[in-house]
C-alpha cells in the first residue's frame, strides 16, 4: 500500500503534493465490431505493432514492451503505461506498495486468463479488431478482458482516466503471421498454445459464450487473529508462501481489485487462495478504488462529492465480485485502501465518510464484513469523529498505517483523535513498517509489516512450538519495542526465527513478552537461548504471586530455567525481556522460545460438603482435596445465593460462613488452594436455612373477665427466619397459660376473681422459644354477669330513632349513645339489623370512638334485610359506633341485655343442643308456624337458677316475607323482631332470651307460614 509513506517514522506527517482529480468516472462500452478482416500493413503514426502468439496490436510508441518470457521476475505494473507479453515467473519482483492506474495491455496465454463476469451474466461474444473473442468489461475496476477464440491468447487491458487509448489498441487487433515482438531470448522457452487451441478451430461466427464457473469459497469466511502479517503489491507464488511459512508471519495482505490497483492478479486465483490457506495462512483482502478528493498522492482517481454514496456502493459490489472470483465467500472481511489525505480541505472528510458508509452498508447487505485501511492522521481520526453520528456506518475493522516500528494496536498516544477505545474488540490492524525486503526459506519479498489483532479471511495457524511453549510467530508472543532494533537471527532458534537486540542502558527501549494461556498450576519457566552471549538478560515474571525479576546469563545455550511460578484460574504467567543493561562489548540479547513446564497442578475438588445452619450463619464441613503435588494452603467456602465466603487457612476442613439471612435457603461449595492454583468448586451441599428464635412479642395488653382475661399482643418484628408456630400467654401470679397457633390474642382462664394479674407472652418457632415480652398493665378479673331485658329499640335510621333520619353512607360511621343502662355496664347485647342496602357491603359494630376492627358483624347484598346478635363493649359515655363499608344502608339496633361485673347471671357455654325443629316435631308439633301465630317452647335440662339462654334461631321455608320474634315465655310481644326473611329464604341469628315461667321461650311469626329451629348454645345463671 502506498499509504504507508504517508505517516513517517516517529509519527510526523510527510509533506506530499495535493492533487485533486476532477475527471468524472464513466462506464466504458465494449468496442463495436469491426468490419471484414483485413491486414494492417503498418502501424499508425506514433504507434508500433506488437505481436504475441498470432495476435498483433498497435500500441503507442512511448509504451515500453516487457517480455515476461525473457524477464520472468518483472512485475506487471498497472500504474505505468506498458505492454506485457507472456506469463510472469513464479515470483515477480514487485514493490510492497503501489497504488494508481495507467493504460496497459497484457497479452498472455489463454490458459492463464480469468474473465471478469461483471457487466453481463456471461462474457459477450463479439469481435475485437478483426478477431472473434469472448470479452468482459469492468467499468468500476477499469479493466477489459478478451479471450481470442482461435489464437489461444488472452488480452487484459486497464485504463486510467478513460479507456480511449486502450480502445484504439483493441480495435487494432489482427492475426499476426510473424514472430512475437520482441522475440524471446534464446534462454527463454517460447510459450506453447494450450490444448484445445489448434489451428483448425471453429470460425468466429460459431463461437459460443463460455458458461460462468461458480467459484467454491476456499476459506473459512472470517476469524480473529493476533500476530504478525505482511502485505505486498502482488500475491507471491505458492512456493514463496510455502517458504515463508518458516517465518513468524501468519497472515498476508493481498490486493484483489479496484480501479487504483497497481499490480495485476499475477499468481492470485481461487486455487492460490485454497493452497496458501492449506499451508496455514490467513489473508487480509485489500481493495483500492477512487481516493479522497484531497488525496496527498498525485495521479489518482478521486471520489466525487456529489456521488460519493453511489461510488461507495459500486466499489463494494465490485469488491465482492472479485472476492467471490478468488473463492472468498460471505463473511470475508474486505479492507478498502484509502490513502492519506488532507483532512483540513473543505468538504473532503465528509465526502470520504459518505463513501465509507456506503462501502460498509453495501458489504453488509451482500453478507461481507467491512474494513478500511488508511492513515492514522486522516482516515482514522475522521472515522473516530464520525462514530455514533447519524448516517455513519462504521466499518467492522480498521487498518491504520503508522510506521513507528511498534507491534501494537494502540495509537492514542500519537493521535488523540483516534482513541484506543474505538474498534477495541479485536478489530485493529497496525502497519508498523514498510517497504522492507525480507527473505525466508530462500525467497525474498518486498513487504510492509503489520501487527494484527482483528479480522482476517480464513484461519491462521500460528507457529507451533509444542505444548506450553511459545515464541516468535506463535500465540502469546509479541515484541514490545521498535522492530528496527530487533534483528532477525534466522535460521537460529528453536524454530529458526530467533531475534536479538543490544543493551540500551538504564532505561528500557525495547522488549519482548511471552504470555501464553496456561491451565492453573505451577510451572518451571525456561528460556531458550539459541546462541552463546556474554549478556546477562533481565526478565520480569508476573504470576499469581506478584512480580519477580530474574537476571539470566546467556553464556549457555538451550533451555535455561527462570524459576517456578504459578498460573491461577483465569490468569497466566507473563515473562518480559527488556534491553536494560550496559556493556562495553554490547553483547546480543536473545529472544526465542519460552517453555512453561508444568510441575504441579491445582488441587482437586473437595468432597462431601455438609452444612449445619445456625443464627445468620452455617457451619460447613468437607473432605480434604487432593493436593496434586503442591501443599494445600487453604480452602474457601462460598454460599449461594449471596456469595458470602469464609476463608480457611491450612488444612482444616471446617469453616463458618457468617452474614447469612435468616429464613433464606443456602447451599455451599468449597474450593481448595495451593501454590499451584485453585481447584474447581466442589459439588454443592444440601440446602439449609439459617434461623434463630423469634423476637419477643410487643404491646401486650389484657382485658379482665370472669375468672379470666383476654390477652392481646403485637407479633415480633423478626420471626427468626422460621414461621412462628405458637404464642403462649402466661399470668403472674399463678402461672396460668393460654396458647395460640396464629392469632395474636388468647384467653387465660382459671384466674381468681378480684386478684391483680399481669401477663407476658412468648413466641415459638422451629428454632425454639423467644424471651418473654414486657408485662402487660395489671388487671383484676371479676365476675361479669348478664342481665336480660325486653328488647328495646335504641336505633332506627329509617325513623330517626337514636340518630338522624338518614341512611348511613359508604365509609361513614355513626356513634350511638345508649341511655338508661345500669351503672357499671361494660357491654351490651344488641340485635343489629341492616336493611335497604344500595349495594353489597358489610356493617361493623365496635366500642364508641375506638379503632375500627378488621372484622365485620353483618355482610349483605343489595336490597337484603339481615340481622345478627352482637355483644359490643361500650365506649366512653355508653357509646357504640357503627361503620358501613359501601353504598348506603339503614341500621336498626335493639338492646337485649347488659353485662356488668359483680351483677347479673354468669354465662356457661354448652355443646349446641337442638331443642326445637317444627319440620321434625322436636319441641313442638310437626307443623309450620302460621301467620300471627305463637309457639311457646319449654327448654328442659337447664341448671337451676338459669335466667336466660343463648339460642341460635333459624327461620326456614317461609311462604312469604315476614319476621320472627323470640321473647320470654308468656310475656308481652315486644315491638322488635330477631329475624327478617324473604319467601323461601333460610336465615339464622343468635339471640339471648330471658326465660319465662317454667324455662319457656315464645316465638312469634308475623306473616305467612315458616318452620322454626332453635339450638341452645349456653345459659345465664
Amino acid at each position: 500500500m502506498i499509504g504507508k509513506g504517508q505517516v513517517c517514522h516517529a509519527g510526523f506527517v510527510c509533506a506530499l503534493p495535493i492533487v485533486v482529480l476532477l475527471m468524472p468516472q464513466t462506464a466504458y462500452a465494449t468496442p463495436s465490431p469491426a468490419g471484414p478482416a483485413k491486414a494492417i500493413a503498418a502501424a499508425a503514426a506514433g504507434t508500433r505493432n506488437v505481436s504475441y502468439n498470432g495476435v498483433r496490436v498497435s500500441v503507442p510508441t512511448a509504451w515500453p514492451v516487457v517480455d515476461l518470457r525473457s524477464h520472468p521476475s518483472a512485475c506487471v505494473r498497472l500504474d505505468r503505461s506498458a505492454v506485457y507479453l507472456g506469463s510472469p515467473g513464479a515470483q515477480s519482483n514487485c514493490p510492497a506498495h503501489a497504488v494508481g492506474r495507467a493504460d496497459t495491455i497484457w497479452l498472455k496465454p489463454a490458459a492463464a486468463a480469468q474473465l471478469d463476469q461483471l457487466s453481463t451474466p456471461s462474457p459477450q461474444v463479439t469481435t475485437v479488431g478483426t478477431l472473434a473473442a469472448r470479452v468482459g468489461v469492468n467499468p468500476v475496476s477499469h479493466d477489459k478482458q478478451a479471450l481470442f477464440a482461435t489464437a489461444g491468447v488472452a488480452l487484459d487491458a486497464t485504463w486510467a482516466a478513460n479507456s480511449s487509448s486502450i480502445d484504439r489498441v483493441l480495435a487494432s487487433a489482427v492475426t499476426s503471421t510473424g514472430s512475437s515482438t520482441p522475440a524471446p531470448s534464446s534462454s527463454s522457452a517460447t510459450p506453447t498454445k494450450p490444448s484445445g487451441t489448434a489451428t483448425n478451430a471453429a470460425p468466429a461466427a460459431t463461437a459460443q459464450p463460455a458458461a460462468a464457473t461458480a467459484q467454491t469459497p476456499a476459506l473459512v469466511a472470517e476469524s480473529a487473529f493476533t500476530g504478525m502479517a505482511f502485505d505486498t503489491c502482488a500475491a507471491p507464488s505458492t512456493s514463496t508462501m510455502s517458504s515463508w511459512i518458516s517465518s513468524p508471519y501468519r497472515s498476508a495482505g493481498i490486493y484483489i481489485g479496484g480501479s487504483m490497483r497497481a499490480c495485476g492478479d499475477g499468481n492470485l486465483s481461487a486455487a492460490w487462495v485454497t493452497s496458501v490457506h492449506s499451508m496455514g495462512w490467513a489473508l487480509l483482502p485489500i481493495y483500492v478504488g477512487p481516493q479522497a478528493p484531497c488525496v496527498n498522492q498525485a495521479g489518482l482517481a478521486t471520489i466525487s462529492s456529489s456521488s460519493a454514496w453511489t461510488q461507495g456502493i459500486a466499489n463494494a459490489s465490485d469488491a465482492v465480485t472479485h472476492a467471490q472470483r478468488f473463492g472468498m465467500g460471505a463473511g470475508t472481511p474486505i479492507y478498502y485502501d484509502m490513502e492519506a489525505y488532507n483532512s483540513s480541505a473543505t468538504g473532503c472528510s465528509q465526502t470520504v465518510m459518505t463513501f465509507v458508509s456506503a462501502w460498509t452498508s453495501e458489504l453488509h447487505a451482500l453478507g461481507y464484513k467491512s474494513g478500511t485501511y488508511g492513515s492514522s492522521a486522516s482516515l482514522m481520526v475522521d472515522m473516530s469523529r464520525a462514530l455514533g453520528t447519524a448516517g455513519f456506518a462504521a466499518p467492522d475493522d480498521v487498518w491504520f498505517a503508522h510506521w513507528n516500528q511498534l507491534q501494537t494496536t494502540s495509537e492514542q498516544a500519537g493521535y488523540s483523535g483516534f482513541p484506543d477505545g474505538d474498534w477495541s474488540l479485536h478489530q485493529r490492524v497496525h502497519q508498523y513498517s514498510g517497504s522492507v525486503t525480507q527473505s525466508w526459506g530462500g525467497a525474498a519479498v518486498n513487504i510492509d509489516a503489520n501487527w494484527v489483532d482483528g479480522a482476517v479471511a480464513g484461519t491462521a495457524v500460528p507457529m507451533n512450538y509444542g505444548t506450553n511453549v511459545t515464541g516468535p510467530g506463535g500465540s502469546g508472543f509479541v515484541f514490545t519495542g521498535a522492530m528496527s532494533y530487533w534483528r532477525s537471527a534466522a535460521p537460529s532458534g528453536l524454530k529458526g526465527v530467533a531475534y536479538w537486540t543490544h543493551f540500551s542502558g538504564a532505561t528500557e527501549g525495547n522488549g519482548a513478552t511471552w504470555s501464553p494461556q496456561l491451565a492453573p498450576g505451577r510451572y518451571n519457566v525456561q528460556a531458550y537461548i539459541p546462541a552463546s552471549s556474554t549478556a546477562s538478560a533481565r526478565y520480569s515474571i508476573k504470576d499469581a504471586a506478584g512480580s519477580t525479576v530474574v537476571v539470566l546469563s546467556q553464556a549457555s545455550t538451550g533451555y535455561r530455567s527462570l524459576g517456578t511460578f504459578t498460573a491461577s484460574s483465569g490468569g497466566s504467567i507473563s515473562v518480559h525481556l527488556c534491553d536494560v543493561g550496559s556493556s562495553s562489548s554490547n553483547p546480543q540479547i536473545w529472544a526465542d522460545a519460552m517453555a512453561f513446564r508444568q510441575v504441579a497442578t491445582a488441587p482437586g475438588s473437595p468432597g462431601s460438603v455438609h452444612a449445619i445452619a445456625g443464627n445468620r450463619q452455617a457451619v460447613v464441613s468437607w473432605t480434604a482435596a487432593a493436593d496434586n503435588s503442591s501443599s494445600l494452603t487453604g480452602y474457601t467456602v462460598t454460599a449461594s445465593p449471596g456469595e458470602a465466603t469464609d476463608h480457611v487457612s491450612g488444612t482444616s476442613t471446617t469453616g463458618t460462613v457468617t452474614g447469612l439471612t435468616n429464613g433464606m435457603s443456602y447451599t455451599f461449595t468449597v474450593t481448595a488452594t495451593s501454590a499451584a492454583g485453585t481447584s474447581p468448586p466442589s459439588a454443592a451441599s444440601g440446602s439449609v436455612t439459617p434461623m434463630t428464635v423469634p423476637g419477643a412479642p410487643t404491646g401486650v395488653s389484657a382485658t379482665p373477665g370472669n375468672a379470666a382475661a383476654v390477652v392481646s399482643w403485637t407479633a415480633p418484628t423478626s420471626n427468626g427466619g422460621s414461621a412462628i408456630t405458637e404464642y403462649t400467654a402466661t399470668a403472674s401470679p399463678g402461672g396460668r397459660t393460654a396458647s395460640s397457633t396464629g392469632a395474636t390474642t388468647a384467653t387465660v382462664s382459671g384466674l381468681a376473681n378480684n386478684t391483680i394479674y399481669t401477663f407476658r407472652v412468648t413466641a415459638s418457632n422451629q428454632a425454639g422459644t423467644s424471651v418473654g415480652s414486657s408485662p402487660s398493665l395489671a388487671v383484676t378479673p371479676r365476675k361479669v354477669g348478664f342481665t336480660g331485658s325486653a328488647p328495646t329499640r335504641v336505633l332506627d335510621t329509617r325513623l330517626g330513632i337514636g340518630a338522624a333520619k338518614a341512611k348511613l353512607g359508604a365509609g361513614a360511621s355513626l356513634t350511638l349513645t345508649i341511655h338508661g343502662l345500669p351503672a357499671g355496664t361494660t357491654a351490651v347485647a344488641l340485635n343489629v339489623t341492616a336493611t335497604n342496602p344500595s349495594s353489597a357491603g358489610n356493617l361493623t359494630a365496635y366500642p364508641g370512638g375506638g379503632t375500627l376492627p378488621g372484622t365485620s358483624n353483618l355482610n349483605y347484598v343489595a336490597g337484603q334485610t339481615i340481622p345478627n346478635m352482637v355483644i359490643v363493649p361500650l365506649g366512653p359515655g355508653n357509646t357504640v359506633t357503627f361503620y358501613n363499608s359501601a353504598g348506603t344502608i339503614d341500621v336498626i339496633a335493639d338492646v337485649l341485655g347488659t353485662f356488668a361485673p359483680g351483677s347479673g347471671a354468669g354465662f356457661t357455654g354448652m355443646t349446641p343442643t337442638r331443642v326445637l325443629d317444627t319440620r321434625l316435631g322436636i319441641g313442638a308439633a310437626k307443623a309450620k308456624l302460621g301467620a300471627g301465630a305463637k309457639l311457646t317452647l319449654t327448654i328442659h335440662g337447664l341448671p337451676a337458677g338459669t335466667t336466660a339462654v343463648a339460642l341460635n334461631v333459624t327461620a326456614t321455608n317461609p311462604s312469604s316475607a315476614g319476621n320472627l320474634t323470640a321473647y320470654p315465655g308468656g310475656g308481652t310481644l315486644p315491638g322488635t323482631s330477631n329475624l327478617n326473611y324473604m319467601a323461601g329464604q333460610t336465615i339464622p341469628n343468635m339471640v339471648i332470651v330471658p326465660l319465662g315461667p317454667g324455662n319457656t321461650v315464645t316465638f312469634y311469626n308475623s306473616a305467612g307460614t315458616v318452620n322454626v329451629i332453635a339450638d341452645v348454645l349456653g345459659n345465664y345463671n
